[in-house]
């Protein structure tokens, strides 16, 4: 069976104890070529990794002493094979001369080519005479010679098992001798050997033979790569530094873990003290001093599923030395006058021996002084002007990461003004230009600067900046300082005048009105004046609309003339100085004659309502104010003299036309205004009919007194609305029967209020039924309890007398007197219809003087037959058994419970009585209650447009 080859390139390694390595690819000590042939050998190195750069030499060995064979930098052997050699690469790092490395010796052989040759044996001719040759079969040296394995090569991983190695050639006669070589090592002489699965004897295999015909091996035309696979195994890890020493600052430490395994470690891990902290074969890591501490590594390949932890480990303790200044404020500001602090020192953080040393302290870079660790950096002593500054502590080139910043606050001393760089004080004369300005600098000696502030006529201007750009407006004249404030208090500069000259602006007038006025054949009450903003001072001119010529000079228009016209005159005011455009008008104003205020009215406040407080306000138009008030009532002075009339308690009397005389500078004037005093309404009757008869007609007079006109309302059984009505009124009630007795109620309802007035008339009637039990259709059955009642009315009392006609007779029967409950205005019949005699017709008379009434209630049983004795009367029994009909037979057990029932029916008859008493009272509660709700809405309706900004705050303006 032919089994594959696994071929794998491996790297043999030699590392320096600087961690350079020199490794021959592909990873064998002896090699075979052809003569002419350039060997594919290669020397690799790690000085390739992190930018590194190596130099390559290839050195021949020969009696124990080595020169160079290939003089140029290579890492590949490019020159033909002549000759078999013994070469070694050697490697340097470029920087470092001491960072060198040999790589083991390799072998390289040139192969020799065999050539094969036949002998003839015989020389004859054939049958056509032909000559052929007839030869024996030639001897040649080996040739076609290969190399085979077998085995269980399958699997070739490190373990159990063997492989087998073979060498085949064709010889004649048959090789006698073979060589199988390992990396170019023999490790047997005979034609096949077997070897274990381990990874000593991974490598290439080749082999050799040779036979009598020749004397020289010939070696194999191909080759057998056996590749042993194995977990990873002498894991271990190393360290470098660019630079010798280990201190904190540039610079990188390379850290690397090596392990031997095959195929080739895919993953590591590098732990910092337990922690991973890479997961690559290398690493880098920087000169700071949290780097500091135990390395150490893990790898694993295909072949294992757990990481080899390496066999040793690496301690990196990277020396450090950090100067730290110490203070309880980032800087501080003092005056002249205070001490040096003595709370900021420097100290050493280092881990090293004799790191501890004197510091240096830099003032803004320049040296200040030289203390021991821990000491102040000031010395002890008042603060001079050459202390201010930054401050830093040093220790060689360590500068201390933080500082400490001395402020000295000092000054002011003077503070001027300057202009351009000059000086000045005294007047600044401009011409007005808004777009240009006029800049002033405040100066004073201050550190830190002081704080500025401008003052224009003694207030405020601006703060904070030390220029102030005084625009060329008129508005801007005035008289300028600063004021500088510092450590040692405030200083204020001279005083500048800065006047901005212009021309007239607005022309105004004073009082600033359009319309003037003047008493009849009087003067004008105030003084006319004129008036402009301009500088210099402007000269004054007025002008009569209609007159070209000049009325009068000065600011003042009356001052020097005297206005003699009775009509209205315009005039006008003419301001001038020396700047351009030099002069401007004022607008036209108005004189007019005027004989007293205007618009004199009188207001009243809400609504006047008798009992409530009420005023009446004068209003008018007075200029300069009203002189005095004058109150008239109906004609008659009231002896009020203030702008508001008030009453406390208003009355119907109070009612009338009033009249407000208003005097001001001009004359007097008089208002009107006529007052009707509402009240609620009061309802008197000049008739009381106290008897009548019905039928007849019951006559209602009654007055009505109020304002305003009330709607009236006549309460009974029914409701009549009276619409708007005011005075006397008659009304005639229609009496039918006793059904229109009661009291009858007027009520008067206005703004203001309302009235009530109640009549109670004698009615007097025959008597009639109001209501009664209705029975009609109904069908009762022995046993039953019979209750009719009946509620009537008559004046005088009526009689009342029941009578009994049973329903198989025509006599007519007294009922028994415990069997009927009467009252004043009810009846009630209240029996057990113990037996079919009891059923028929009850008849109820009502009589009184005026007359009578007759009520009949037919009690009758279920419709079963006719009888002889009454054939349109039928009587039957409601429930039916063997026994027969019970309704014409009572049973004993029926007449038992008859007591009982008549004295629970008494009970709820008389419990029925009451209820219906209490129905009534309710009625008539609520007709109050109604009468009282629309009374409080009318007060309410008064109250919202007597006040309705109380209105508004109780219940809000929604």
């Amino acid at each position: 069976m032919f089994l594959g080859v696994v071929a794998c390139l491996l790297f043999f390694n030699v590392q320096s104890s600087q961690g350079l390595t020199a490794r021959i690819k592909p990873n064998r000590t002896s090699f075979v070529f052809e003569s002419g042939i350039k060997p594919n050998v290669t020397c690799e190195s790690d000085c390739g990794n992190y930018n590194w750069k190596c130099n390559y030499e290839w050195r021949a060995e020969k009696n124990e002493r080595t020169h160079i064979y290939i003089k140029k930098n290579n890492s590949r052997i490019d020159t033909p094979l002549k000759e078999n050699v013994t070469l070694l690469c050697y490697v340097t790092h470029e920087y470092h001369n001491n960072i060198k490395v040999y790589s083991k010796r390799i072998d390289l052989f040139i192969k020799e080519r065999l050539l094969s040759t036949a002998t003839p044996i015989n020389d004859s001719k054939n049958d056509n005479d032909e000559r052929t040759n007839i030869t024996r079969e030639s001897e040649y040296a080996p040739r076609n010679i290969t190399i085979r394995s077998y085995g269980d090569i399958n699997d070739l991983q490190e373990g159990s098992g063997y492989i087998e190695i073979r060498c085949n050639a064709d010889c004649n006669p048959e090789c006698d001798r073979y060589q199988i070589y390992h990396n170019g090592a023999i490790i047997n002489t005979s034609k096949h050997t077997r070897i274990t699965k381990d990874r000593k004897n991974s490598g290439r295999y080749q082999c050799a033979a040779t036979n009598s015909i020749s004397d020289r091996f010939q070696y194999s035309t191909n080759n057998v790569d056996i590749n042993i696979k194995y977990a990873p195994s002498n894991v271990s890890i190393q360290y470098w530094s660019d630079r010798k020493e280990l201190r904190e600052g540039s610079g990188f430490i390379e850290i690397r873990c090596n392990a031997d395994c095959n195929p080739e470690c895919d993953r590591y891990q590098i732990y910092h003290n337990g922690a991973i902290i890479n997961t690559s074969k290398h690493t880098r890591i920087t000169k700071d001093r949290k780097n500091s501490g135990r390395y150490q590594c893990a790898a694993t390949n295909s072949i294992s599923h757990r990481f080899q932890n390496s066999t040793n480990s690496v301690d990196i303790d990277i020396e450090y030395i950090t100067v730290i200044l110490e203070s309880n404020k980032k800087e501080l500001a003092i005056n002249i006058s205070d001490s040096l602090p003595r709370d900021v020192s420097c100290r050493i953080d280092c881990n090293f021996p004799g790191c501890d040393s004197n510091i240096t302290v830099k003032r803004d870079s320049q040296l200040y002084r030289t203390i021991r660790p821990r000491e102040s950096i000031f010395e002890n002593r008042a603060v001079e002007r050459s202390d201010g500054g930054t401050y830093v502590c040093m220790v060689g080139t360590r500068v201390s990461g933080n500082n400490f910043k001395l402020i000295l606050y000092h000054g002011p001393k003077t503070t001027s003004v300057l202009r351009n760089y000059q000086t000045i004080s005294g007047d600044i004369i401009e011409k007005e230009d808004p777009s240009m300005a006029i800049p002033l600098r405040c100066w004073s000696s201050c550190n830190p600067s002081c704080e500025v502030a401008w003052y224009k006529d003694g207030q405020l201007e601006s703060r904070g900046n030390p220029v102030i750009k005084i625009t060329r407006d008129r508005r801007m004249s005035g008289v300028y300082q600063c004021e500088a404030s510092g450590v040692e208090g405030k200083v204020k500069s001279a005083q500048v005048n800065v006047t901005i000259q212009y021309p007239p602006g607005d022309v105004t007038i004073t009082p600033g009105d359009d319309t003037f006025y003047k008493k009849r054949y009087g003067k004008t009450l105030h003084d006319i004046t004129c008036e402009a903003d301009c500088v210099p001072e402007c000269t004054y001119t007025w002008y009569r609309e209609g007159y070209s010529y000049r009325y009068t000079t000065g600011n003042s228009l009356f001052a020097t003339r005297y206005y003699y016209y009775s009509d209205s005159s315009r005039f006008r005011c003419l301001a001038s100085n020396a700047i351009k455009p030099y002069n401007n008008y004022s607008r036209w104003i108005t004189v007019k004659v005027k004989d007293g205020p205007d618009n004199v009215t009188i207001i009243p406040s809400l609504p006047a309502i008798e009992n409530s407080s009420f005023t009446l306000t004068c209003s008018a138009s007075c200029h300069n104010g009203c002189q005095s008030y004058s109150w008239y009532h109906d004609g008659r002075s009231m002896n009020q003299r203030t702008k508001v009339l008030e009453f406390h308690r208003l009355s119907k009397e109070d009612s009338g036309r009033y009249r407000c005389q208003v005097t001001d500078y001009f004359g007097t004037k008089s208002g009107y205004y006529t007052m009707t005093v509402q009240y609620k309404p009061v309802i008197t009757s000049p008739k009381n009919q106290t008897t009548i008869t019905a039928p007849d007609l019951l006559d209602l007079t009654f007055i009505v007194d109020g304002s305003p006109s009330s709607n009236v309302t006549i309460f009974h059984e029914t409701l009549t609305f009276l619409p708007h009505m005011t005075g006397q009124f008659s009304f005639n009630v229609s009496i039918e029967s006793c059904l229109d007795q009661g009291e009858y109620r007027v009520e008067a309802v206005n703004d203001v209020g309302f009235g009530s007035f109640n009549f109670m008339p004698n009615i007097k009637c025959s008597p009639i039924v109001v209501r009664h039990s209705n029975v009609a259709h109904k069908e009762f059955r022995v046993g039953d309890l019979l209750h009719l009642t009946v509620i009537f009315m008559a004046n005088p009392t009526a009689e009342v007398l029941w009578s009994f006609v049973p329903w198989n007779q025509n006599t007519s029967l007294k009922v028994q007197a415990q069997q009927i409950q009467t009252h004043k205005e009810s009846t009630k019949l209240v029996l057990i219809l113990s037996d079919t005699h009891k059923f028929g017709k009850y008849i109820l008379e009502l009589k009184n003087e005026l007359g009578k009434i007759n009520k009949e209630f037919n009690i009758q049983g279920p419709i079963v037959a006719a009888t002889m004795t009454d054939p349109g009367t039928t009587i039957s029994s409601r429930d039916s058994d063997s026994d027969g009909d019970r309704s014409m037979s009572p049973t004993s057990w029926k007449g038992k419970t008859n007591a009982l029932r008549e004295t629970e029916m008494n009970t709820f008859l008389l419990q029925q009585d009451k209820l219906h008493e209490e129905v009534q009272k309710l009625r008539l509660e609520g007709d109050v209650l109604r009468l009282k709700r629309n009374y409080y809405v009318i007060k309410l309706q008064v109250l919202m447009k007597e006040h309705p900004d109380i209105i508004d705050e109780v219940f809000g303006e929604d």
